[in-house]
């Protein structure tokens, strides 16, 4: 009896089903990947305005308890912009710019947030929310849209949430 000899490789139908597979395993995964690395996004937005938040409270330490008056542009009319007013407490200016900024503002205004939402036109921002704090927002995105699930917000009392999108 004669043996028939085959070459040690692949035929072509096994090669389309091998590639078949792969492309099914990654169209299953590449969502999964995607919404955590959102979610990483996510986590390191909600990371930086904590440490904003810790800014605030020392910047408000050694100054009477009081907010800054500050903007979020320096197109606002305010004294300075946060991120300039604040800068002596903060070590990392990385914390000014949110991942998720599909907008490019941290490049054109110095920060991914808005502050206070014009809570610089008040002589004294922190009599102003004293009645408030677990639900004024000190800081948030500068779009709603950046994360899945809406804004991440710094709250007066220094918690920090996102906010779903209304």
């Amino acid at each position: 009896m004669k043996r028939h000899d085959r070459r040690g490789g692949f035929t072509l139908i096994e090669l389309l089903v091998v590639i078949a597979i792969i492309a099914i395993l990654a169209s299953i995964l590449f969502p999964v990947f995607s919404r955590a690395r959102e979610k990483a996004r996510e986590s390191t937005c909600i990371s930086n305005q904590k440490q904003i938040g810790a800014a605030l409270m020392m910047y408000a330490s050694d100054y009477d308890e009081e907010l800054p008056l500050a903007a979020s542009s320096s197109g606002d009319g305010a004294p300075g912009t946060l991120n300039q007013i604040i800068e002596p407490y903060v070590k990392n200016s990385q914390i000014w710019r949110c991942p998720s900024d599909k907008d490019k503002a941290w490049q054109t205004e110095g920060l991914s947030y808005d502050y206070g939402n014009g809570l610089y036109q008040y002589a004294s921002p922190s009599s102003f929310i004293n009645n408030n704090e677990s639900t004024f927002i000190l800081l948030f995105d500068f779009s709603s849209n950046w994360h899945t699930k809406g804004s991440v917000c710094l709250y007066a009392d220094g918690h920090v949430k996102i906010r779903p999108r209304s």
